[in-house]
């Protein structure tokens, strides 16, 4: 028995006819593609309808996986935005806190008085008056 004889026997359905012109074997397709190919519209007759609850149960399947995946792909984007997110914001709380030590330290250079310490001198002395 030939391999091609295997094949045969174990599939239950219908074989479309296969092109020996070239080394690699051509599925030639129902009414052809562009007018290319072999074989004409009957052929189309010979082969079974699809089972109507075989497809919507493949379909079913399909559209649950695909939204399962695209709930995981949003969950983990999510994620990841968070995590950007506080990374975003701890940069900036670090950013200000340098701003300020520059603010200071130039002022300092200038020989001026800190805007903190000055502050806190006006404060103190607002306080003591009004005692």
């Amino acid at each position: 028995m030939s391999s091609g004889d295997d094949l045969g026997a174990r599939s239950s359905a219908p074989s479309l006819p296969v092109s020996s012109t070239s080394s690699a074997s051509i599925l030639f397709l129902p009414g052809g593609i562009g007018g290319v190919g072999g074989g004409g519209g009957d052929q189309l007759s010979s082969v079974p309808c699809l089972q109507r609850k075989r497809v919507l149960a493949f379909f079913n399947h399909f559209v649950s996986r695909t939204a399962a995946a695209i709930s995981d792909l949003s969950a983990q984007c999510e994620r990841r935005m968070d995590l950007a997110e506080r990374r975003i914001d701890a940069l900036e709380r670090s950013l200000a806190l340098l701003e300020a030590q520059v603010r200071s330290a130039t002022e300092e250079a200038e020989g001026g008085v800190p805007a903190a310490t000055a502050s806190r001198s006006a404060g103190a002395a607002g306080a003591s008056s009004d005692s």
